[in-house]
């Protein structure tokens, strides 16, 4: 799935450069993206209704959840990866909240960006984190 604001990049062979030349690398568009995604897929001869349409997905300003704290961009939190309970808590803050009920993470172990649904396994704590 290819979501707004998300960078898809291949390496483009027409710029007659190496394969380990960073410059060789093109960026696409969503739209590109997604047809690249269906025609280099091993199941693009399934019927066009299995394949997922795009889906338009907004910013919000914050997610309410029931009993819950509320979350938004910098609220820090933690996140269970693996989506398993008794499993391992990464501490984080939130980047970015979407109207699907998905916020994007900066998980501080991996030192990168990580999206996932607003569940039970995204706890959020006290405190706020600068989001540049």
């Amino acid at each position: 799935m290819v979501r707004n604001g998300m960078k898809y990049t291949i390496w483009d062979s027409s710029l007659g450069l190496k394969t380990t030349d960073r410059r060789a690398m093109r960026t696409l568009s969503t739209a590109e993206a997604v047809n690249h995604i269906r025609m280099n897929s091993p199941h693009r001869n399934c019927e066009s209704a299995t394949v997922e349409e795009i889906v338009e997905v907004s910013e919000v300003k914050e997610i309410r959840r029931e009993g819950q704290r509320i979350l938004k961009a910098g609220a820090n939190v933690k996140v269970q990866l693996k989506r398993q309970p008794r499993t391992k808590r990464s501490l984080g803050h939130v980047v970015a909240c979407f109207d699907d009920g998905t916020v994007t993470i900066h998980v501080d172990d991996l030192g990168s960006r990580v999206t996932v649904p607003a569940d039970e396994f995204v706890t959020a704590r006290c405190g706020t984190t600068e989001v540049r």
